[in-house]
C-alpha cells in the first residue's frame, strides 16, 4: 500500500512539477531534491550525480541553441530546471519504491513492467559483455579512437537491436490482446 501511495504522489509531483514557472521555487525545489537524495543515499550523491548530469547536458543541448536562437534565455533556465528537478525526483521515488508492488493493482501494466525491466537487464548484460570483450582486446587499454569506434558500434547495434525487439514484442503484446482496435 505505501508504494502505490508513493507512486501516486509521485504523479502528483511531477504535475505540479510540471506546471512551476517560477525559478525560485524550481531553484528550492532543486536544493531540497538534492538534499533528500543525500540523504536517502546516507554517503553522498555520486548515484545521483551522473544521471542528473547527462539530463543537465541534454537539457543545455536542447534550449541553449533555442535560447541563443530567440533570445528567452529566462525559458532555457527553466526548462533545465525542471528537467533537472525532474530527474532527481525520479531517482529519489526509484530508489525507495518497488514498482512491481506499486503497479501490483493492474495485471497490464505488471505485464508491462516485468517485460520492461527484462530488456533492461538483457541490454546491460550484453552492454556489459561489449565493454568486457572491448578491455581484452587491447591490454595496454584502448585508445581514445578505439572508445569512439566501440560506442559507434555499440549505439548501431542497440538501435538496430532495440528496432527488431520492438517489432517482435508489438507482434506477442497484440496476441495477448493488449492492442484493442
Amino acid at each position: 500500500m505505501k508504494d502505490k501511495f508513493l507512486l501516486l504522489l509521485y504523479m502528483l509531483a511531477l504535475l505540479l512539477l510540471s506546471s512551476l514557472s517560477s525559478i525560485k521555487y524550481l531553484l528550492l525545489l532543486l536544493s531540497l531534491l538534492l538534499l533528500a537524495n543525500a540523504i536517502s543515499l546516507r554517503s553522498s550523491l555520486g548515484r545521483a550525480i551522473r544521471p542528473s548530469v547527462l539530463a543537465l547536458f541534454t537539457a543545455l543541448f536542447i534550449s541553449t541553441p533555442y535560447a541563443l536562437w530567440t533570445g528567452h534565455y529566462s525559458y532555457a533556465l527553466l526548462l533545465t530546471l525542471r528537467v533537472l528537478n525532474l530527474t532527481l525526483l525520479t531517482l529519489l521515488v526509484l530508489r525507495n519504491i518497488n514498482l512491481y508492488l506499486a503497479f501490483g493493482f493492474s495485471k497490464t501494466l505488471s505485464q508491462l513492467l516485468v517485460l520492461t525491466s527484462s530488456h533492461i537487464l538483457l541490454y546491460r548484460r550484453v552492454f556489459s559483455e561489449f565493454k568486457d570483450s572491448l578491455r581484452s582486446r587491447s591490454p595496454e587499454g584502448p585508445q581514445r579512437r578505439d572508445m569512439i569506434n566501440f560506442s559507434g558500434g555499440i549505439g548501431l547495434y542497440f538501435f538496430d537491436r532495440a528496432f527488431r525487439d520492438s517489432e517482435e514484442v508489438a507482434k506477442a503484446m497484440k496476441s495477448r490482446g493488449f492492442y484493442i482496435d
